[in-house]
């Protein structure tokens, strides 16, 4: 199904792109020929060039930047070794490269150009976090992106875009050098079709992300079938997406210190994960939490996961709760807009589906009813669900621009009345600036801060969290590293209490500061114990964005990133109330 919806769509718009030329042509004739500049030609060779090239050049920045070591196929683990090989030789396909990256992060990610000059990396995190289920599972998905041959088809899909605006741009040009002469008729026609054009170019943007998302549910099945284990696939997202890992693993403090993340490289298309879901998360559940008792903890982190009932109770699973975020909120599914990857819920989902239709193993139970955030303070206009805490936040995250746009509207309606231009300045600032106070105010719970003690994983189990609406938080843990790992200017930080990991990030405003601020500051920071004072967030994956860090030294660390914010929006008021002041004097 994945594999004729995708191939149709890709088809479907191939197409139209004909369809358009074809168009263009007719009306323009042998002109659209000569609208093929140079810049076009170059950059459509330059594809193709990058196309064949980028697998090598790929190699080169693995080996110096993230320390990847190819290895031989007797140095993986026999079950692994067995499984890869099983595959390829079962289709008479050369065998992929296989490299690992020493890196406590689980991670894998496949690239190449075909299937018989392919490459599967994988972290050693990887082997050690997941079961051997759950690494073939994880590995059956990267072959499965091999055997579908992605890396063609989605180079394919990625020119949709590029082809679409240069027919845009043909036809616009087109246009303009065919106004004013005997050929207006058709300057008219062409102006309509580059219209058409790039209506249809930004929808295919779109477009694109949902066919990689497409071909993810299409190697999730590859990886299904062929494990006939989908429940093993279902586990690994959930511990690489969540970072819930076996209870009787050890972690190794001097190499979770060092920790070199890839979640930064652009290897997002075809990996397990989109880099933007999971950027810097570790929610690692390393022992129980406020909600779990030990025994139920241990069953969960055993992969005998009951995730959920569908009845709302007291004892409603935290895991339950993340995935519930994914599946009610629909900040989720406007981000999912933007992503590579479907949400991690819904390919547990497919993959539950899956295992029905094929008589399988799958004893995940999905959520089906939204959980109560119990310590919200928020008033539910419409319970069982959170569009009215989706509108409220739509509103104050786009304040400034309705105030923005009212104010213009404003301005021209006073400009018309008493001839006073500068009524078209005030008004747009003074309520843009208005506007923007108002999401400060919302964004920071200024009039309600309550900042609490909690722990990660009970800052991970909130559904009504968005990249507007935060809860005040106090974390208290150790900070293990750099934010973008191994990145000697990265200002943010990781995280970690004795429940999981998360990302902070430490805000200053300029760029430059920052990373001046990373280069001198951070590295000191590193495997410090520290209480840390913020606002926990969520968007592609779970943050905290710290004001206040105290070390045991009792150094503080504070950000005023929210101060600079405060003061631009006075400095907008003051400018647009001066200029509202003149509009409104009478001009004598």
């Amino acid at each position: 199904m994945f594999a004729l919806i995708s191939s149709s769509i890709l088809l479907t718009f191939y197409f139209i792109i004909f369809l358009i030329a074809l168009i263009i042509f007719t009306i323009a004739g042998f002109d659209s020929l000569v609208a093929i500049n140079f810049a076009v030609i170059f950059t459509f060779i330059f594809s193709i060039i990058q196309f064949f090239l980028s697998p090598f050049i790929l190699d080169l920045s693995l080996k110096w930047m993230y320390n990847l070591k190819w290895v031989e196929y007797s140095e993986l683990p026999t079950y692994l070794k067995e499984f890869v090989e099983k595959e390829f030789n079962k289709r008479n396909t050369k065998l992929p490269r296989i490299g690992i990256i020493e890196d406590f992060t689980p991670e894998a990610f496949t690239y190449g150009n075909f299937p018989n000059n392919a490459r599967i990396v994988i972290s050693r995190g990887l082997l050690e976090i997941l079961n051997e289920d759950e690494v073939k599972a994880v590995v059956g998905h990267e072959i499965g992106h091999i055997f579908h041959w992605d890396f063609v088809f989605m180079t394919l899909a990625s020119f949709i875009p590029f082809l679409l605006y240069m027919l845009y741009r043909i036809a616009y040009n087109l246009a303009r050098s065919s106004r004013g002469n005997s050929r207006n008729n058709a300057a008219g026609q062409l102006l309509l079709v580059a219209l058409i054009t790039y209506l249809i170019y930004i929808v295919s943007e779109y477009i694109v992300l949902y066919l990689s998302r497409l071909r993810e549910y299409y190697a999730d099945k590859f990886s299904a079938l062929t494990t006939l284990k989908p429940m093993a696939l279902a586990t690994a997202l959930i511990k690489v997406a969540y970072g819930i890992i076996d209870p009787n693993y050890k972690t190794d403090t001097n190499q979770s210190q060092e920790n070199t993340s890839i979640r930064n490289t652009p290897f997002k298309v075809l990996g397990l994960m989109d880099n933007k879901q999971a950027k810097s998360l570790r929610l690692s559940l390393l022992n129980s939490t406020s909600n779990l008792n030990s025994t139920t903890n241990v069953a969960v982190l055993n992969n005998t996961i009951e995730i959920t009932t569908d009845e709302i109770s007291t004892n409603y699973d935290v895991i339950s709760k993340t995935l519930a975020w994914d599946l009610f909120n629909p900040w989720a599914t406007l981000i999912e807009l933007h992503s590579t990857h479907p949400l991690v819920a819904k390919r547990i989902k497919n993959l539950k589906e899956i295992a029905q239709q094929n008589n399988l193993p799958f004893n995940i139970n999905i959520p089906t009813s939204l959980p109560k955030d119990k310590d919200d303070n928020s008033v539910d206009i419409l319970s069982n669900t959170l569009i009215d805490e989706f509108i409220i936040d739509i509103a104050f995250q786009y304040a400034p621009l309705l105030g923005l746009l009212s104010g213009l509207f404003i301005g021209f309606i006073m400009t018309s009345t008493n001839q006073n231009g500068f009524n078209l300045i005030g008004f747009p600032i003074l309520l843009l600036a208005l506007g923007s106070l108002a999401k400060w105010i919302y964004s920071y719970k200024i009039f309600n801060p309550n900042f609490k003690e909690y722990k990660i994983i009970d800052l991970l189990s909130k559904t009504k969290v968005s990249i507007i609406r935060s809860v005040p938080a106090v974390l208290k843990g150790k900070i293990m590293g750099r934010g973008v790992a191994g990145y000697v200017f990265s200002e943010d930080i990781t995280f970690k209490d004795e429940t999981g990991f998360i990302y902070v990030d430490y805000r200053i405003g300029f760029q430059l500061a920052e990373m001046a601020y990373g280069f001198f500051v951070t590295n000191n920071l590193i495997g410090k114990n520290a209480t840390i004072k913020g606002y926990y967030r969520r968007s592609y994956a779970p943050y905290f964005e710290v004001i206040e860090i105290i070390t045991e030294d009792n150094k503080v660390y504070k950000s005023y990133f929210r101060f600079l914010w405060l003061f631009l929006i006075i400095i907008l008021l003051l400018i647009g109330g001066f200029f509202t002041f003149l509009g409104l004097t009478p001009i004598k």
